[in-house]
């Protein structure tokens, strides 16, 4: 995933990433890339959903405090 994302290929991170969530469901960091990846393809409100999980599924866990910062970054409220 951080290589797709360094080589701003988003459709690709995007797609990879839909697929590693559909095999791991309750890993969180595809959906943390997929939140990322979908706000560049501006697609924002799939992004704020799947921030949002981030954020709720974590419980605060400090390695998934991106998604909180992204989201204050676009202008959104939890």
């Amino acid at each position: 995933m951080i290589q797709i994302r360094k080589s701003q290929d988003w459709e690709g991170l995007k797609d990879f990433c839909e697929l590693t969530m559909k095999e791991w469901p309750e890993w969180l960091t595809p959906y943390e890339f997929a939140g990322f990846a979908n706000e560049k393809l501006g697609d924002r409100e799939r992004a704020i959903e799947l921030l949002n999980h981030v954020i709720k599924q974590s419980a605060g866990a400090v390695e998934y405090r991106w998604a909180s910062q992204e989201l204050e970054e676009m202008g959104t409220a939890r």
